[in-house]
């Protein structure tokens, strides 16, 4: 009898254990998952604030102004939108949408290719303002691309 009493014991005790840690890894990994989802809307939103910085100070500038930005992109965007004077961001995690909008006094353009910037990563973005007939400022927004000559002892480097 000795012994059935112990093994009762031992269960109740490892259930009451298993009780208590179920609740607290749950909890555990979903800090984990808004810190993560915090951290990706922080770097998003700093990097639509450079674009937008970047685009009013070349706006200033004048037609012919080029920049180039190194940004890292977070994982969870699942929208880019360039509009004339907004840059948005649209970050989905663990059933949060969130939205990331930064605007811009010059007037923005882009092209298609701006949707690779939903992928995690580095990249280099090129802004440019260009000549507007109305006078107004107006600034592109792409993808930089530009490569070097094999020998030209620039290969592989970056801004």
């Amino acid at each position: 009898m000795k012994k059935a009493q112990i093994s009762v014991e031992l269960l109740v005790i490892l259930g009451l254990s298993l009780a208590i840690m179920i609740p607290l890894i749950l909890s555990a990994f979903s800090q984990a998952a808004d810190s993560r989802h915090s951290l990706s809307i922080s770097q998003a939103d700093s990097v639509a604030q450079r674009l937008a910085a970047g685009a009013d100070t070349l706006s200033h500038l004048g037609a012919g102004a080029k920049m180039v930005l190194d940004v890292q992109m977070p994982e969870g965007i699942s929208e880019v939108k360039i509009s004339p004077h907004e840059i948005a961001f649209t970050i989905e995690a663990y059933g949060k949408k969130t939205e990331i909008v930064k605007n811009s006094r010059a007037i923005l353009s882009t092209s298609s290719e701006i949707n690779l910037l939903k992928t995690a990563g580095n990249y280099q973005i090129l802004l440019e303002a260009l000549e507007n007939p109305e006078h107004v400022s107006e600034v592109k927004i792409s993808l930089y691309t530009q490569s070097f000559p094999e020998n030209s002892g620039m290969a592989g480097t970056s801004s």
